[in-house]
């Protein structure tokens, strides 16, 4: 081993159990053994491990007592189960492959977007591991999304669940003897067939079995491989819109308001925020009854909501103030998204009165209780605007 090596001479692993090919049939992949130890998978994690690593040795375990702990990096690197993440660095994209299938789309995938495969030789299972090249500042809410967004497509590949930043998965480097107590088994024989063989044959140490990905890899690649943007289309025909029979009808104070809403309502539906693509739809929704200047003004409306400020009702960071991660104590947090609801409540407001105010239908008398019908707001607020809102006719 080189001077440089982050690994101690006493703490180096054997070997890992086995090297694979994806130019060999799946049993020879499965059972040709590797007994020189393969760095490039170890380099990669281990120099983006922060010095105080998260542990267990007991959570998949028959023990009645699980726990976390924190040790340093030299003393944590053999844990069954570890956190690669940084407090403040996403430096790790895992996934929970939850069956043992995961083999046939790991071998789909170019080279370059392969995960790290750290799976139980027992029943096959598996977390998928992408180093990333670049790790992912966690108080940049732009790159955690696309963070986040790329970790679900992965997932959709291998139809496994996207695990947060900083938790504890399974550790390519975890010894068996450091097990609390023995592994939980959901069968009493072995499933996974051919790996267990040779698991069982490398005479390993180690708890599990490791299929060698890429060192690392780039956001970009993924979002660009054929496999993910296919994935991508897969989850946009399974999305639902949520409560779809609450919303109101169209509004018919005119035909831009209508439009808009429509318009609105259909980028809720797809997630489409892109200004080219809204405006074809607003182009087919309108047929010839507005001005292409109102319809691009309308577009462009609906796609500066949907980039900036739209959240899914799915969606658990909520808040477009982007506090969530900030260090402001929380009652400053609440009372700056207060007076951003109010904020906006108003605007809200005066538009629809605006709005109503501007399309009231010739030869009917403007009253104040036929306003507040209209806009859908209460007598005692368009009387307090009643001054403002003459202005406009």
């Amino acid at each position: 081993m080189p001077e440089t090596s982050i690994w101690a001479e006493d703490a180096r692993p054997a070997g890992l159990p086995f090297r694979f090919s994806s130019d060999e049939e799946k049993a020879e992949i499965y059972s040709e053994r590797l007994y020189n130890f393969d760095v490039d998978a170890p380099r990669a994690l281990m120099e983006r491990t922060p010095p105080w690593v998260p542990f267990s040795n007991n959570i998949k375990t028959v023990s009645n007592h699980v726990s976390t702990h924190y040790e340093p990096r030299p003393d944590a690197l053999n844990q069954p189960w570890v956190s690669f993440d940084a407090e403040q660095w996403w430096n790790v994209l895992a996934l929970d492959i939850d069956h043992s299938d995961w083999l046939d789309p790991w071998l789909s995938l170019p080279r370059c977007c392969r995960p790290h495969i750290v799976a139980d030789p027992w029943s096959g299972r598996a977390a998928g591991l992408y180093v990333l090249r670049a790790p992912i500042f966690m108080h940049d809410l732009r790159q955690v999304k696309y963070g986040q967004h790329v970790q679900r497509l992965a997932a959709q590949v291998f139809g496994a669940t996207p695990l947060p930043q900083r938790s504890l998965t399974k550790n390519p480097w975890g010894i068996r003897h450091l097990l609390d107590s023995p592994l939980q088994r959901r069968t009493a024989e072995p499933s996974s067939g051919v790996l267990w063989d040779a698991y069982s044959d490398s005479g390993t140490d180690l708890c599990w079995s490791t299929l060698t990905g890429t060192p690392t890899v780039s956001l970009h690649d993924l979002f660009d491989c054929d496999l993910f943007r296919r994935a991508a289309d897969d989850l946009r025909r399974e999305y639902v819109p949520h409560h779809p029979t609450e919303r109101p009808e169209p509004s018919n104070l005119g035909r831009n308001c209508n439009l808009f809403d429509r318009l609105r309502f259909h980028a809720y539906d797809t997630g489409e925020s892109n200004f080219e693509m809204l405006m074809r739809e607003a182009e087919r929704m309108n047929r010839g009854g507005l001005p292409e200047s109102e319809l691009r003004a309308i577009a462009r409306s609906v796609s500066k909501f949907m980039t900036t400020r739209y959240r899914p009702a799915d969606q658990k960071n909520r808040g477009v103030m982007g506090l969530e991660n900030s260090t402001i104590p929380l009652p400053v947090k609440q009372r700056l998204a207060a007076g951003r609801t109010n904020s906006v409540r108003a605007d809200n407001t005066d538009h629809k009165l605006r709005q109503a105010v501007e399309h009231w239908p010739a030869g009917r008398k403007l009253t104040q209780a036929a306003l507040a019908t209209a806009a859908q707001v209460s007598l005692k607020t368009v009387k307090r605007r009643w001054a403002a809102l003459k202005s406009f006719r």
